[in-house]
């Protein structure tokens, strides 16, 4: 199967038929040292071939085999090094709809550029025509049609369609179906006829493939001629080749894997894909990636490793060495059947009609855009546009936050979602929120904007047009159990966001604050403005009730304080207090604080001053008790106004 469909597919690359067969030499052998699918067929194949030959045309190579296999190097190394630095997550940046869009297209447009071949026509390649334009030109010329071609080209492709029809209907009952190498059978059957009858006589005039001019492939190291646009198209082609391929590779390797129980390393297989490519192209090849049709065959077959791999490899090597002439009959028209075949079985009507059916109006126009752009303008065209659309859903769905607002269950000290517990009452002065999301430089600046709009609007689903809230906010309390991963554009966000509530006397506290970023956060010198005893807590309940405290307290903030003693015990006495607050302060002082230390230890406590050392008030003080005696009002001055500053 391999030997037919690399004949073919370097055809439709536009190269010598000799470098399908080189193709499917070297990267086997470099794939079965390096791989990790058991099941997948590498070789050349129908996506990969017409890309090669798009990309190549519109690059305007003088010599396209040269060209080819500079654009192999540069699609292997690519690969190489995505490898290494393990971006194996690649095969997940293209979207489902944008891929089936685009293989679809390539699938068309491959049928349309087989129109001149299998009508007899004379090559409209060589006038620049691809794809859709050969329908046009098949029109243009209809009187010119060989209908000998046409109809041996109608009745090969008749045969292997007929085959595989057979196959998926009475596979089960005829088991033997699955191991019939039909497109081998065709291709000898072609050779054959041609020998027999004289394909060549003017009388029949049907075109045949002619001399391979197969050789060992000496290697040479592929043109690295230094010019702008041949670097530039180079590379632009091998980024392109390389992350296609290695998609529709990827895929195919994790269906086998997950029917058979292994597990496919995307990493691994990237540096076996490149070093694949690289190695071929010192050996006269051009892209080459895993094949669906071959995978399935070799599936069914029984390959449970890719020793298959090798053996064909060594059977490819031998052909191309010994039976290279046998090939001069092939009738063009045939490998253009095989090439039509190949074509069909890209198609994925499926995807198109499961997203019809599921009603996914955004991903079928993706699809549809990436179609007609791909088949009507070009397929480099149609690539970009794909990957630019699937960069921006990516970054879109990444820049999505999920939040959550809690309320309180009254008469416990639980709190819920308000969203999925209606009997939770929200506290209008206490923002109390969770983030379920893993935070970085792409959605951190979001979450602030939404936390500021719940501040002033009540919800971050409110529109910022609608009337602000009139409820001074008392604290924020953030959920941080559910939050994996952050990054330092992140955490410089949240230190900020921290500096400008503690600005305006509002806590900002975390809930279950996983133990990595508690590192992270006093690096970031987010406890410096506030204490990680003070910012941190277990449960919301304890936030809240700290929260309710510091509100309390805030009442009698002072600007600056002294330690004195009077008779009832340690006090802080400031020169300046609020203004606001003096007056309620005349009437209403604070009386003093109860010591920590028994009723006995007082004296001495007292009297530790007069021997030169001032008492520590965390060592004498006990801020959360209440005062056991009142200093007299007449020990108090007016602009020294007793408090307590916790």
């Amino acid at each position: 199967m391999l030997i037919p469909q690399s004949l073919a597919y370097a055809t439709l690359a536009g190269l010598p038929p000799v470098m399908g067969l080189h193709t499917a030499w070297m990267p086997l052998i470099v794939y079965f040292f390096l791989g990790t699918s058991k099941q997948l067929s590498i070789g050349p194949d129908a996506l990969s071939s017409i890309l090669v030959g798009l990309l190549l045309t519109e690059g305007g190579h003088e010599d396209p085999a040269q060209a080819a296999h500079f654009v192999a190097f540069i699609a292997g190394m690519f690969l190489f090094c995505a490898g290494i630095l393990r971006l194996g997550f690649l095969d997940n940046i293209l979207s489902r709809p944008m891929l089936s869009g685009f293989v679809n297209a390539v699938a068309i447009f491959i049928v349309c550029d087989q129109f001149d071949t299998f009508f007899g026509l004379p090559s409209a390649a060589k006038l620049g025509k691809h794809g859709p334009e050969k329908v046009v030109y098949f029109f243009e010329n209809i009187g010119l049609v060989k209908w000998n071609t046409f109809i041996l080209g109608l009745i090969a492709a008749s045969f292997l369609f007929a085959f595989r029809i057979a196959r998926q209907k009475l596979g089960k009952r005829y088991p033997f179906l699955k191991f019939v190498p039909e497109i081998l059978l065709l291709v000898i059957a072609g050779i054959i006829l041609s020998v027999s009858i004289d394909l060549t006589d003017p009388a029949i005039d049907i075109p045949i493939l002619g001399d391979l001019d197969a050789k060992f492939p000496v290697p040479a190291v592929p043109d690295f001629t230094p010019t702008v646009s041949h670097w530039r198209t180079g590379f632009t082609d091998g980024l392109i080749i390389g992350i296609i391929g290695f998609v529709e590779s990827i895929v195919v390797a994790k269906i086998y894997a997950a029917k058979h129980n292994y597990f496919v390393s995307p990493n691994r297989e990237l540096v076996a894909f490149g070093m694949a490519n690289m190695m071929g192209s010192f050996f006269g090849t051009y892209p080459t990636f895993g094949s669906l049709p071959r995978s399935s065959v070799a599936d069914i077959m029984g390959a449970t490793s890719q020793m298959f791999t090798l053996i064909a490899s060594c059977v490819i090597l031998f052909t191309t060495l010994f039976l290279g002439p046998i090939f001069y009959f092939l009738p063009k028209v045939v490998m253009s059947a095989v090439i039509v075949v190949a074509a069909y079985g890209l198609l994925e009507f499926e995807d198109i009609v499961f997203v019809w059916r599921m009603k996914g109006w955004k991903d079928l126009a993706i699809m549809l855009l990436t179609f007609f752009i791909t088949l009507f303008a070009s397929v480099e065209l149609g690539i970009l546009v794909g990957l630019g659309i699937s960069m921006l859903l990516l970054v879109k769905n990444n820049t999505r936050l999920h939040i959550s607002l809690y309320g309180h269950i009254p008469g416990t000290t639980k709190y819920k979602k308000l969203d999925k517990h209606p009997e939770a009452q929200r506290i209008e002065d206490i923002t109390i929120l969770s983030l379920t999301d893993s935070l970085f430089f792409s959605n951190i600046q979001k979450a602030k904007d939404m936390i500021s709009r719940i501040e002033k609007l009540g919800s971050h689903v409110i529109h910022p047009g609608e009337d602000l809230l009139t409820t001074e906010l008392k604290g924020v309390v953030l959920i941080a159990k559910n939050i994996s991963e952050m990054d330092v554009s992140a955490v410089q966000v949240i230190h900020e966001m921290v500096e400008s509530y503690h600005a305006r006397h509002i806590p900002f506290t975390f809930v279950e604050l996983p133990d990595q970023f508690r590192k992270i956060f006093k690096e970031a010198g987010i406890f410096h403005h506030v204490p990680e005893c003070d910012a941190l807590f277990d449960n919301v309940h304890a936030a809240v009730d700290h929260i309710r405290q510091h509100s309390q307290e805030s009442h009698g903030k002072v600007d600056t304080f002294q330690l004195e003693e009077s008779e009832a015990g340690l006090v802080y006495r400031t020169t300046r207090a609020k203004q606001n607050m003096q007056k309620d302060m005349e009437t209403k002082v604070l009386t003093g604080l109860r010591l920590k230390k028994k009723a006995e230890d007082n004296e001495e406590q007292l009297e530790r001053p007069k021997r030169g050392r001032r008492p520590s008030i965390l060592e004498d003080v006990d801020t959360h008790s209440t005062p056991s005696s009142p200093v007299p009002l007449e020990e108090v001055h007016m602009d020294d106004i007793v408090i307590i500053d916790h």
